[in-house]
């Protein structure tokens, strides 16, 4: 459960994640299914009410999610 200013700050965390994923894949290449995740957590969070949302589990994710690119250099297109 959460509050809705919480329910806030993790779409913007996702928006974050997101970002820094797509600056670390080139444009001509697959696009990483932990970049597609973060599209699905944003639509979660959108959809659902902030009651039925777990931040601990949703910034978790975001965490995992973002873990592979850590130490990959940025890729301008």
């Amino acid at each position: 459960m959460c509050s809705r200013m919480e329910k806030e700050l993790l779409i913007e965390e996702v928006s974050v994640v997101s970002a820094f994923i797509g600056y670390r894949f080139r444009k001509d290449e697959p696009v990483p299914e932990e970049f597609l995740k973060t599209a699905e957590v944003r639509r979660f969070l959108y959809a659902t009410s902030p009651e039925l949302v777990d931040a601990e589990k949703i910034r978790k994710e975001l965490a995992a999610l973002k873990q592979p690119f850590l130490n990959k250099p940025i890729v301008f297109p």
